[in-house]
């Protein structure tokens, strides 16, 4: 599954999250946080804001890119190889581009984002799959792209709770060190809460307990 964000359209982390629920929930192996767009003010400081998925507990790989400036494909490339991937994103983070600029011959119809709500306008209606050229020598492709329409967010509520509680591997992981089984990783409970202490102890990333609570509807207060 590869991911891709950009500082335009703004993408909440809480998305991100999202499609990394479902990607463990469908043991989907490879993750690829791409930040698209690149070339554009504010990437660089996304990219440090999303450093944090780079933590072995969630086996994420982040990449930057430019579909326009070509820089980052030959990484993004490399990525891709040997396997298919499913390009996953809101509309208007440039998903299409980024096709069109590893498969010329893809022709995919992109637009600009609608200047002054800055939101993607879909232009990829269903799901498609492209074949990576093959390198130099090779005789056939090394991989193949799935091109997927936008969406605004990922709807997760069909999912049950220990599902989602399951795509936090991160969050998990130091819940297992916590007093209580059925700690709630709220506030209230810090002095025996192994989730805290990882927290303020800088191995998990705040944000990462936060969208925790969020999507499962806790009160961390």
């Amino acid at each position: 599954m590869v991911i891709v964000v950009a500082t335009q359209p703004f993408v909440p982390l809480e998305s991100i999250d999202r499609y990394l629920v479902a990607a463990h929930r469908y043991d989907v192996e490879n993750v690829l946080l791409v930040v698209n767009k690149a070339d554009l003010p504010g990437s660089a400081q996304l990219l440090q804001e999303l450093s944090h998925y780079q933590d072995p507990l969630l086996g994420v790989q982040l990449l930057s890119a430019s579909a326009t400036a070509c820089d980052g494909l030959t990484e993004l490339r490399q990525a891709l190889s040997g396997k298919t991937s499913i390009l996953v994103g809101q509309s208007g983070v440039g998903k299409s581009s980024l096709v069109n600029a590893l498969i010329p011959s893809a022709r995919i119809r992109t637009a600009e984002l609608v200047r002054h709500a800055s939101i993607g306008a879909h232009t990829t209606s269903n799901a498609r799959l492209h074949h990576l050229p093959a390198l130099p020598g090779a005789s056939s492709g090394i991989g193949a792209i799935i091109d997927c329409p936008g969406i605004r967010e990922l709807g997760i509520w069909h999912l049950d709770s220990s599902v989602v509680q399951a795509g936090f591997r991160d969050v998990l992981h130091h819940a297992a060190g916590c007093r209580f089984r059925n700690c709630g990783h709220s506030e209230r409970e810090a002095n025996h809460c192994a989730v805290r202490a990882a927290v303020a102890r800088g191995l998990l990333h705040p944000l990462r307990l936060q969208s925790y609570g969020k999507l499962l509807g806790l009160d961390l207060g």
